[in-house]
Parts: C-alpha cells; sequence; structure tokens
C-alpha cells in the first residue's frame, strides 16, 4: 500500500507477539502514585493493547522520579484509569470495585478473571470511576495483569493503606485458577 495515513482496505495486517519469561512473584506492598499521565475518557483506542505506551512510559517514569513503585494514569475527568502496567482494584464498604472501561481503562484479560473469582466467591463488584483522594480512603488497594497477577497496595499518593482478606482470598482463588490452566502443561 502507499505510504502515510491512507490506506486502501486491501492491507494485510501483521501481528507480532513477544515471549518473555514471567517476573518472580513479589509479595512486597506496592507504592503508587498520581501523574500527569493523561487518557481521554471513552477514547477507543485505550481499550486497545497496543505499541504505543507513551503514556504508561511517562506515568512509570514519574513514579520512580517521586519514590514510588508505579504510577496511576488518569482520565480527562481527573479520575483513575490503571497504572503504567495493571489495572486497579479497591475495597470499601465492603464492595469491590474497579474503574469502568469507559474511563479509558484497558480490559486487561486479568481484571475480568478477578472479578469473575470475586462473584464466584460472593463479592459484589461495582464498576465505578474513583479519584486518587477517594483511592486514599479505599479499604484496601490492589492491582492486577498478566505477568505479577494480584499485587496488594500499601500507599497511594504517600497515604498508607490498611489491608483487606479479600484481597488474600483472591490471590489463593486466582493462584488456584492459574494451578488448574497449567497443571496439564509439561
Amino acid at each position: 500500500g502507499e505510504r502515510g495515513y491512507g490506506f486502501t482496505g486491501d492491507e494485510q495486517s501483521n501481528s507480532f507477539i513477544a515471549i518473555h519469561p514471567l517476573p518472580k512473584q513479589n509479595s512486597t506492598l506496592l507504592s503508587l502514585v498520581s501523574t500527569d499521565a493523561r487518557v481521554a475518557k471513552d477514547d477507543p483506542l485505550a481499550k486497545i493493547k497496543s505499541g504505543n505506551k507513551l503514556g504508561s512510559i511517562l506515568a512509570k517514569r514519574l513514579a520512580k522520579q517521586n519514590g514510588a513503585d508505579d504510577g496511576l494514569i488518569l482520565n480527562s475527568d481527573g479520575n483513575i484509569t490503571e497504572t503504567s502496567s495493571a489495572n486497579v482494584f479497591w475495597t470499601q464498604d465492603g464492595i469491590l470495585r474497579t474503574p469502568p472501561v469507559t474511563d479509558g481503562v484497558l480490559p486487561g484479560v486479568t481484571r475480568e478473571l478477578v472479578i469473575d473469582l470475586a462473584a464466584a466467591l460472593g463479592q459484589a463488584v461495582r464498576e465505578e470511576s474513583v479519584s486518587p483522594s477517594e483511592l486514599q480512603q479505599a479499604e484496601a488497594v490492589f492491582a492486577t495483569n498478566t505477568a505479577t497477577g494480584i499485587r496488594a497496595v500499601g500507599q497511594v499518593d504517600g497515604f498508607a493503606l490498611p489491608g483487606h482478606p479479600l484481597v488474600e482470598q483472591l490471590v489463593e482463588a486466582y493462584d488456584a485458577e492459574l494451578a488448574r490452566h497449567t497443571s496439564h502443561a509439561g
């Protein structure tokens, strides 16, 4: 096809798959900090996992500059979407919550699995927007991605967070689900 952004519809796509060893499981609590990295609310590109990771790179760099493990990416309304590499969950008033995809969240496969596991445990799950100041008041916060699973968060923007038994229950359910799917691998 021609160079540039024009296309005829006859182009063929190429797929790229990168395979890396899984990182060691880390049980230390994450520290998260709000960053200047932004995503537009309802941006259809936010729902696509692509090679354009500039926002994630910026969030991670800003987090490290501020002494945190990872950075929170906010949307155009100032609500949290995710970290540089993980979806965000929190518990408040006994309900497990996560930002809705319409806030600019990448709908991760681990995010969906955790929602399903929580439902199987009889845990109410709600998708709702959350600001950094609201997240600081959570009973517990954790982050999820395929490489690291479920990681508890101990601090958001310098505010210490208590733990919650639900996080450990979800970690156990997640680990059991992974074991079930990988027990046939040889």
